[in-house]
């Protein structure tokens, strides 16, 4: 959050932490208690402030409190938070579908019986 938003809506000062940005380095932010909003559940929780951010950016340990994930689909152009449990299903669905797929390969082909001339019934007699 950038702190210049921080400061008219009474965040008080937690103190610093480092955080690991994307490209693996780190740098230092400051921290403040706060409540954030998501649908219509709110959660207290650390929020850290950025001098020169415009963004408010909801972290991965935020998401987690309120049971979301963050869906990305590049080929889609999907961006969603979505609700862990619903993600939970489909991932099991899918490992089901996959584990299913796997026995079926690895079962013998079953061939069915077939008759022979010698297996055929006798002729009725006149």
């Amino acid at each position: 959050m950038p702190i210049v938003r921080a400061f008219p809506l009474g965040l008080i000062l937690a103190g610093t932490t480092s955080v690991i940005l994307a490209d693996g380095s780190t740098a230092p932010k400051l921290t403040a208690l706060g409540t954030v909003t998501v649908d219509t559940e709110s959660r207290a929780g650390i929020i850290l402030l950025a001098p020169a951010s415009n963004e408010i950016l909801l972290g991965m340990e935020f998401l987690k409190t309120f049971g979301k994930v963050l869906l990305v689909h590049q080929n889609k152009a999907i961006c969603a938070l979505v609700d862990e449990k619903d993600v939970d299903q489909l991932f099991e669905a899918a490992a089901k579908a996959i584990a299913d797929q796997e026995a079926a390969k690895s079962q013998p082909a079953q061939i069915a019986p077939t008759k022979n001339a010698t297996d055929s019934e006798p002729t009725p007699k006149s």
